[in-house]
This record gives C-alpha cells, sequence and structure tokens, in this order.
C-alpha cells in the first residue's frame, strides 16, 4: 500500500539526485543549451539528466504510476496516481549561473495533490508538505503568511502555454492548502525560477 510518508520519502531522495546533478553541471561547459519557445526558453543537458534520473527512479518503484513531466511529457498509465515534475525549476537562471533555480515534484491523488517537494540545492533549502499535515522548511515546520495579497503578483509570470498542472502549481496546492496564496499562484507558470522564491513569500520571508 502506498502511503504519503512514503512518497514524501521518495520525493525528498529523488529532488536531492536531481540537485547533485545540478550542482555537478552549474557553470560547466557541458550546458549544451537549446532553445525551446523562444530564446528565453531554453533546456539544457542538466534538465534532461534530473528528468532523466527521476523519472527513472519513479518507473523502478511505481510502474502503474502516471507522470506529468516539463521535457517529457504525459506517461499516463491506468492508475489514480499522477507524479508531477519540473525537474529543474529556473532553466534560464541557471544557464546564465544565477543560482535560484530548483526541483520540484508534487504527486496527486485521484487529482488532489498529497504531496510536494521544492528543492533548492545551491541555497540549501528543501520545501516540503503532505497535505494535512503541514509544511516545512528543512524540516522546520513553517506556516503562511497572513498579510500576502494578490497585488504582490507579477503578471508577467502568467502562462497560456499549457492547461495542465503544473509541478510548481502541484507543490503550491499542498504546500498552502488553506491560504489564498494556492488561490491565487497555484496556476502561475513561469521560465524563470518562480517556486523558491514564492514559497519564501507564502512563509512572509
Amino acid at each position: 500500500m502506498t502511503t504519503y510518508e512514503q512518497l514524501l520519502a521518495d520525493c525528498i531522495r529523488w529532488a536531492k539526485e536531481a540537485g547533485r546533478i545540478q550542482l555537478e553541471l552549474f557553470r560547466s561547459d557541458r550546458l549544451d543549451i537549446e532553445a525551446k519557445f523562444n530564446d528565453s526558453d531554453v533546456v539544457t543537458n542538466a534538465d534532461k539528466a534530473s528528468e532523466k534520473a527521476i523519472i527513472s527512479e519513479i518507473r523502478r518503484a511505481y510502474p502503474e504510476h502516471s507522470v506529468l513531466s516539463e521535457e517529457a511529457g504525459c506517461d499516463k498509465r491506468m492508475n489514480d496516481w499522477l507524479w508531477v515534475i519540473d525537474p529543474l525549476d529556473g532553466t534560464t537562471n541557471y544557464s546564465s549561473g544565477l543560482p535560484n533555480f530548483c526541483v520540484s515534484i508534487g504527486v496527486q491523488h485521484k487529482g488532489q495533490t498529497v504531496v510536494g517537494v521544492v528543492y533548492a540545492p545551491y541555497l540549501g533549502e528543501i520545501f516540503t508538505a503532505v497535505r494535512g499535515k503541514g509544511a516545512f522548511l528543512n524540516n522546520r515546520p513553517i506556516r503562511c503568511s497572513t498579510t500576502f495579497t494578490k497585488r504582490w503578483c507579477r503578471p508577467d509570470f502568467l502562462s497560456t502555454r499549457t492547461a495542465q498542472p503544473t509541478a510548481m502549481s502541484t507543490t503550491w496546492c499542498v504546500c498552502c492548502p488553506t491560504s489564498e496564496a494556492c488561490a491565487v499562484l497555484a496556476p502561475l507558470q513561469s521560465t524563470s525560477a518562480m517556486s523558491p522564491p514564492d514559497c519564501s513569500t507564502a512563509i512572509g520571508r
């Protein structure tokens, strides 16, 4: 039987492995940067290697689960579980040598987000949450800011490229299930790394 605690432990372990790959390639000459939709929307070897590492582990441990990932797209299985992955959130930052990037992994069960992990390897921060059991930063309990307002959101973060759930939105829905921050930020997607600063915003930092 799959438990949320087991899923969280796996998310953490696999996010850290992806982060290790990213740090190994960070600011190196081995990124092999390619444009996707435009010159500011790029993919690197680090994206691909991180994604491959995470998906291979999911396929080994949960072969019946569906997977939706940034680069590989959707691998639909006849099952109630869906993994939503952005293996390198903030590729533009990463490819420019800027440290604000992360790994985002969310897990949904029957359409409801139940586990979320955002790991910023360069910053040494990992945000984790299990639905109904609170959210944590580096194992310390955190709470959403009570002063969050919609005017804090930058409209240029909006994207209409896809209606699919993203790893960032999936993670947000479990980290902030009762906060206005979830309702405002969950649909957003950007080519810059949104997850670490938005997690920080949610806790009033």
